[in-house]
């Protein structure tokens, strides 16, 4: 039955087909056939149609996503085949569509079937609603009637293909229908032909008697076991013993393991706790078991000695003997002279020596010296008060047992002497003694680098740096001099800065964020100068009725300040009074306070008192406005460029050198500062 897609009166004739099934869409299933002749297969696909309609009414979408699967029962049980999804199946004005449906694998078996339908409109918008399943009528199952509009053919073929022994690909064959040049396996056969067995499951069953003209150079597979190998041949999987001598060429020989480590040619592996490797066995008291390297003209080895008394020796030979270590710890290395390095212990540990170190070769009339490095229990070092336990750097030419550095065992470290001014007391962690102008000298090349830091974690009210200059009789000292050009600081300090005595400096400002633009400009102001101590206070004051007003001052004010200086200004924005206001001090500071009075009452007064002051330090610091420049710095400049000078003019240009027996001018020793005493 051939129906076409656009005879919608035989569309309608078929509804009953699918039509009490579908709640919202009419269906029909039409058979596509492409003819009746018996030699072409007209497959599993046929026509289905059907209206889809919303609500009783036919859809109005153009397109239309339809999921159909295949189900052997009404309800329940499993999916026969694989899922169809047909997309973007389109719709006309009344909601009609037609689908070429697949059975596929579910026409392979008897029994009826049944469509699930799912459908969402328009295609790819929404979720898919479920139509339920309908059955598949006889129309679409009648298309496999043909296979057997003749009887006289099975599956279609006439009886001569089954006669064609090349068609059969099922069952087995009698032996009585085989040709005798047939081989069996169940008879005794002769086979007079070249016959080549390539089955790697091929076997020969019997002890090879009846074989004959056999060559072990034919055989060129398969594997002998070991018990059929000469005892000559090395096993891969036991222990082999090689009685002559044997050269392996093939490159890398590995013991444990198979890959190889850089250009090695040898190697050892294992995966095992503890020591793991390989031991030179000597069985022989007079033996001398070595490791040895070899270049051409030059050779060098390791090896084992044992002395009379049982003592071992291990020793490291190249050109001579040149590393020897007993086993009693003692190491010592040969230069070839008589300064050779000797690294010992007593059996205490309380004493380790490196004797006779010469650093530098004898060379013209300078002589090498000799360095020694201790950690001694007792005096040593040429000290009088020798830290216990410090570890000593100690010149020992010609016996001089000279301490150079001292590291003790709290960690402090001494240059030129040990460690505080009393030993076992001391806060510092590193203390030098000069030999000459300085003291310690650090540089730093690193443009971005930091030369030295200093940091105090330790204690909440301890000191990071501590700089003490102790001059001799008749000299001065700094202690810390500092100099950078402009723009860089000869010092800079993050945080309060506390100075106990004079600060001396061309000039004195503050510098802050600009108050109207903080992010792009700074604020700079300089201070006032002048050649005397001197304290400004200021303020407002109001008279009352009759022109007085009275302002009370701190306590200490008079015990800080002497000889008072007074400013007073009429303040008068809006002209209020009729006549001008005269302003005066009746009561000069006294009790703490002092009085003003104004010609007019009611009077706003702004006031300003400078004091001079007279704290016991500044009675016995008094300012000296002028004063000589020391002898070594007349004829220099605090600032040569200001007066056209080069800067190697300059006072300060380096820090003053230490010359013995120079004197400090009567301007230097009046104007001494205070010693700094370190804290401890």
């Amino acid at each position: 039955m051939s129906v076409r897609a656009n005879d919608f009166r035989s569309v309608r004739a078929k509804k009953s087909v699918f039509g009490q099934a579908v709640r919202v869409c009419r269906v029909l299933a039409v058979l596509a056939c492409a003819g009746t002749a018996h030699a072409q297969s007209i497959g599993t696909i046929f026509t289905y149609q059907g209206q889809l309609s919303v609500a009783g009414n036919p859809a109005s979408n153009a397109t239309a996503d339809i999921l159909v699967r295949i189900f052997g029962v009404p309800s329940g049980g499993t999916q026969i085949g694989s899922a169809l999804l047909f997309s973007g199946v389109a719709l006309d004005g009344q909601g009609r569509f037609a689908l070429n449906v697949d059975l596929g694998s579910a026409s392979n078996a008897s029994g009826a079937r049944w469509l699930e339908i799912e459908v969402r409109s328009p295609s790819g918008v929404g979720p898919f609603v479920a139509l339920g399943r309908q059955r598949v009528q006889p129309t679409p199952s009648a298309m496999f009637a043909s296979l057997a509009s003749n009887a006289d053919q099975l599956g279609g073929l006439p009886p001569a293909f089954y006669r064609d022994a090349s068609n059969l690909n099922a069952g087995t064959i009698s032996d009585a229908r085989l040709p005798a040049t047939a081989v069996r396996t169940n008879a005794a056969q002769t086979i007079t032909g070249a016959t080549s067995f390539t089955s790697a499951g091929n076997t020969f069953v019997g002890n090879g008697a009846g074989l004959s003209g056999l060559s072990a150079t034919s055989v060129a597979t398969g594997t002998l076991s070991d018990a059929r190998l000469s005892s000559n041949v090395a096993l891969r999987n036991g222990g082999n013993q090689f009685s002559g001598p044997q050269t392996f060429s093939g490159g890398f020989v590995g013991i444990g393991r198979d890959f190889v480590v850089g250009s090695e040619q040898f190697g050892l592996g294992a995966n095992n706790p503890g020591y793991n490797g390989m031991y030179v066995q000597n069985s022989n008291s007079a033996g001398l078991p070595f490791y040895g390297y070899s270049l051409p003209g030059a050779v060098a080895w390791t090896y084992l000695t044992q002395q009379p008394g049982g003592a071992s020796l291990w020793q490291l030979f190249h050109g001579g003997d040149r590393v020897r270590v007993q086993d009693n710890g003692q190491i010592t290395l040969f230069t070839g002279g008589v300064d050779d390095v000797t690294m010992t212990s007593s059996a205490n540990e309380t004493t380790a020596v490196i004797e006779n170190t010469q650093i530098e070769p004898a060379f013209g009339n300078r002589v090498g010296r000799s360095w020694a490095l201790r950690s001694v229990g007792d005096a040593g070092g040429g000290f009088s008060n020798p830290v216990s336990g410090a570890l000593r750097i100690v010149d020992d030419t010609f016996g001089a047992n000279s301490t150079r550095m001292v590291i003790t065992p709290s960690g402090m470290v001494g240059i030129n002497r040990d460690p505080g001014p009393n030993v076992g007391s001391a806060n510092g962690a590193l203390w030098v003694q000069d030999v000459g102008a300085l003291g310690l000298d650090v540089s730093c090349d690193d443009s971005f680098g930091e030369t030295a830091r200093f940091v105090n974690t330790g204690f909440r009210n301890g000191w990071a740096v501590i700089a003490d200059a102790i001059p001799g009789a008749g000299q001065t000292a700094t202690a810390i001099w500092g100099r950078a050009p402009a723009p860089g600081f000869a010092g800079f300090f993050q945080g309060n800065v506390q100075v106990n005595g004079t600060i001396s400096a061309t000039s004195k400002s503050f510098r802050i964020d600009h108050p109207q633009d903080p992010a792009n400009k700074e604020l700079w102001h300089t201070s006032i100068e002048s050649d005397a101590y001197l304290n400004i206070y200021s303020g407002n004051a109001t008279t009352d009725a009759q022109g007085y007003a009275t302002i009370s001052l701190p306590a200490w004010m008079q015990a800080a300040n002497t000889n008072f200086r007074y400013q007073l200004t009429v303040i008068d924005e809006g002209e209020t009074q009729a006549e001008f206001v005269l302003v005066r001090v009746v009561r000069k500071v006294s009790d703490g306070s002092f009085t003003i009075k104004t010609s007019a009452p009611n009077v706003e007064v702004s006031w300003q008192l400078t004091g001079e002051r007279s704290d016991a330090w500044a009675r016995a610091n008094p300012p000296r406005p002028e004063r000589m420049k020391r002898a070594e710095d007349r004829g220099r400049y605090i600032h040569p460029e200001a007066f056209g000078l080069p800067q190697d003019r300059a006072m300060d240009n380096a820090p003053p050198s230490v010359t013995s027996g120079a004197t400090a001018s009567p301007d230097q020793t009046a104007a001494k500062q205070p010693s700094l005493t370190a804290p401890r």
